[in-house]
């Protein structure tokens, strides 16, 4: 499927109201809040990948390194 459309199907009407509902559905892991760090380059795969997080994990608190350097030192930050 179109990245474009997964994207776009992602914030139609209706689509977040049917994921909230299956929340409670979720394994625990992923219905706590959880700190992810997100290394990317691209400022597009950057949205992406935050965009996946959020949807799976709505709980979570993101971080973002623009490159590996950067990850690791928040990374050691963070511990």
């Amino acid at each position: 499927m179109d990245i474009a459309l997964c994207l776009s199907r992602m914030f139609e009407e209706g689509v977040l109201i049917v994921e909230r509902s299956l929340l409670s559905l979720m394994p625990a892991p992923l219905n706590q809040k959880s700190l992810i760090l997100i290394a990317e380059d691209n400022p597009a795969n950057m949205f992406l990948a935050k965009t996946t997080v959020t949807r799976i994990m709505p709980h979570s608190k993101i971080i973002e390194a623009r490159n590996g350097m950067e990850a690791i030192n928040l990374c050691l930050e963070n511990d």
